[in-house]
């Protein structure tokens, strides 16, 4: 694979990913529940599993470089089929709900390595996610995205 596509491929795991572990008393809040979905995701990365990630995935998943769900997935297995150990540290900049709560638009830091990361400056490849999330049947999904790598100094 080319660069490029091991760049989109290490950007793909994250916004399914990736990713906060957040307590709530309120399991009606949605930006609870995007932040418990983005760290369930970024379980399911690190655990290496290809069919729980893409449950995390719109069926109608489509970004603006044509993508779709299928093309998230060869990225997404390829991506854990060439790395033994996959370890994140994330952060959700920003998340914002339009008026109904049921799209959302999510600002993700990724820092991605093959050993645990306790910093973002501890040699990772640093991303930055733009997701579109939707909710279907009461479960937030990524319906959309575009990611880039980033600076720490952005993280």
């Amino acid at each position: 694979m080319n660069k490029q596509t091991l760049t989109m491929l290490r950007g793909l795991l994250v916004p399914l990913l990736a990713v906060l572990s957040a307590c709530s008393s309120d399991p009606d809040n949605p930006e609870q529940q995007i932040r418990e979905m983005i760290s369930a995701g970024e379980e399911a990365v690190e655990a290496r599993s290809i069919m729980t990630v893409l449950d995390y995935i719109t069926n109608d998943y489509q970004d603006k470089h044509g993508r779709q769900k299928k093309d998230i997935q060869r990225l997404v297995a390829g991506y854990i089929l060439r790395n033994k150990s996959i370890h994140l540290l994330t952060r959700v900049q920003d998340i914002a709900l339009n008026e109904d709560e049921t799209q959302a638009d999510v600002i993700l830091y990724v820092g991605m390595a093959g050993v645990p990361v306790a910093s973002p400056g501890q040699r990772a490849d640093l991303y930055r996610f733009d997701l579109s999330l939707t909710l279907e049947e009461d479960e937030w999904r990524v319906s959309a995205g575009s990611w880039h790598q980033t600076r720490l100094e952005d993280f």
